[in-house]
């Protein structure tokens, strides 16, 4: 919940405990790298259409995710020769 609020600016329902709330350092990031390891592989397109996001932000985001060792990027379904 505090993931989503802070990456997402979502407010909270009343009543979310606490717990539920504590801030983090990454709150998007760490909430594109719980989809990533839902729903990969996918696009930015896909991830920026699931949470409402712009493609350059997620873009950035998922860049740095890379930078940092906690994503993969490629392409991981190759392209058959002739279509």
């Amino acid at each position: 919940a505090g993931r989503l609020s802070d990456a997402l600016g979502t407010p909270l329902p009343v009543g979310v405990p606490e717990a539920f709330t504590e801030p983090v350092k990454d709150p998007l990031g760490d909430l594109l790298a719980r989809f990533a390891r839902t729903n990969g592989p996918f696009t930015a397109q896909r991830a920026g259409a699931r949470f409402g996001l712009g493609t350059a932000v997620v873009t950035g985001t998922l860049q740095r995710l890379t930078a940092a060792g906690r994503l993969v990027h490629g392409e991981f379904r190759p392209v058959e020769a002739g279509g």
